[in-house]
């Protein structure tokens, strides 16, 4: 029997030549690392004082008064998906799953001056399939040992300072992002006597340099609004990876925070609304990133019993595609924390259940030192 095979290295050609085959919920870009905000919806982020803020706004660094150290860690989402009939334009069955559990958050927060220090690692975006196949044909021979597999991920390491500057805070970050990108495609096409294999791809690793800035302010003791921008990220490296996901786009946060007390009780509510506009991002790119705006909305009741609070919250996440080839990703989220007076740690755990796929489920730990 003849044998014949084929490498291929390709970048754009591939990518393109994938979105075509199914619609899946778009992390590329809006991945919700966890926290508190995520049991809002995504909401509050940009007005919360936490390890997060060093790349969500970095003005509320500025309301840490003690050491602050975070670690955070949620499911990763992937998909398997099957393909049928002509390689050129399969069906496809897919299924969407929980995915593997790791770190995605780590941070430090702590005074300095008139204000605070926070150094951070966040996973901004993930995103992984493997497709394989069966009863295959490509036009009308069969292929045999296909396989592809895809995987995004974009890591962010944050530096921040945030500080009070009258009624405002204000604060402003470097950030260094790592983004992975795998694209990869084999399989084996029988004609008569012979069998052509096909093994193309590209993958590597690439790296980037932007800022972050924002602020926050207090309206009385009832409203806080909290805005931040972040630059798009030129990301260089890997000549193949570049040809899928070159430029990482941009955020602009927009948010409001509310505080609404119980007479005569110790309890209280806090809303939020937030919505993040994603700009600057490639559209040329196997993998294109459009403009879009996401909103989260979310409300904390907050039961205060003895030297416990336990912050009960309920929110709503619209996360719109930000590409071709994708589809949005909208979610109902709950989160429940542990806040005690007496001791320095605390706990946040959320949940999220999309439209599209299993819900997701993250938990952050924290540990406050003496101010």
């Amino acid at each position: 029997m003849m044998q014949a095979r084929k490498l291929a290295v390709v970048g754009a050609s591939l990518g393109l030549s994938g979105l075509a085959l199914g619609q899946a919920p778009d992390l590329l870009t809006a991945f919700d690392s966890g926290g508190r905000a995520m049991g809002l919806g995504g909401a509050g982020a940009v007005n919360d004082s936490s390890t997060y803020s060093a790349l969500d706004n970095p003005a509320g660094l500025a309301f840490v008064f003690a050491p602050t150290y975070s670690l955070g860690f949620r499911n990763l989402p992937d998909r398997q998906s099957a393909i049928f009939g002509n390689l050129a334009n399969p069906d496809r069955q897919e299924i969407d799953n929980y995915g593997r559990t790791t770190f995605t958050h780590y941070g430090v927060a702590i005074p300095f001056a008139k204000g605070a220090l926070g150094l951070s690692y966040t996973l901004g975006g993930y995103y992984l399939e493997t497709t394989f196949a069966g009863n295959l044909t490509s036009n009308g021979d069969p292929v045999t040992g296909y396989l592809r597999s895809r995987k995004f991920q974009t890591d962010y390491f944050t530096g921040s300072y945030g500080f009070s500057q009258g009624p405002s805070n204000l604060g402003v970050g470097v950030v260094i992002a790592h983004q992975y990108s795998r694209d990869t495609e084999r399989y084996t096409v029988t004609q008569g006597t012979g069998s052509n294999e096909v093994l193309s791809g590209a993958s590597g690793s690439l790296y980037g340099v932007g800022l972050v800035a924002g602020i926050q302010r207090d309206y009385g003791s009832r409203l806080n609004i909290g805005a931040s921008v972040r630059t798009p990220i030129e990301l260089d490296g890997d000549a193949d990876a570049e040809a899928l996901l070159p430029r990482l786009p941009g955020k602009a946060s927009l948010g409001f925070a509310g505080r609404i007390d119980r007479p005569g009780r110790q309890d209280f509510l806090i809303w939020s609304i937030q919505g993040d506009y994603w700009f600057g991002g490639d559209d040329g790119s196997a993998y294109p990133r459009d403009d879009f705006l996401s909103f989260g909305a979310g409300a904390e009741f907050n039961l205060v019993r003895g030297a416990n609070r336990i912050p009960i919250r309920l929110g709503y996440a619209s996360r719109p595609a930000g590409g071709a080839g994708f589809t949005s990703r909208d979610a109902l989220t709950f989160g429940l924390g542990w806040r005690p007076a007496d001791q320095p740690f605390f706990l946040d755990l959320s949940l999220a259940q999309p439209d599209k796929g299993k819900m997701d489920a993250a938990l952050t730990i924290s540990y406050r030192g003496r101010s």
